[in-house]
């Protein structure tokens, strides 16, 4: 998923997708939509790293299958410390 994400928004992925792309994010203001997430669920921790180094990121995720409550809670995760309910209102 990292390097779909870096293709996307226009980068080449030589070393560390995931590496590059949380340099790339880490002071930006951007949204992501992962659109069917349920099709790469396995992607969660990502997410979750993602979000964790890039403060101003905002990560929107639709699935058209119910996402397992232990995947949610990785995702929900806010280095600008959101709490949870915040969280649970804007999905």
């Amino acid at each position: 998923m990292p390097t779909a994400i870096l293709r996307a928004l226009g980068f080449e992925s030589r070393a560390s997708p995931l590496a590059i792309l949380t340099r790339a994010l880490r002071d930006q203001h951007a949204l992501i939509l992962l659109d069917n997430f349920e099709q790469v669920v396995g992607a969660a921790p990502v997410v979750a790293q993602l979000l964790a180094a890039a403060p101003h990121l905002i990560i929107l995720v639709t699935s058209r299958a119910p996402i397992a409550p232990h995947v949610r809670a990785g995702i929900r995760r806010s280095a600008t410390g959101t709490p949870a309910s915040s969280a649970r209102r804007a999905s």
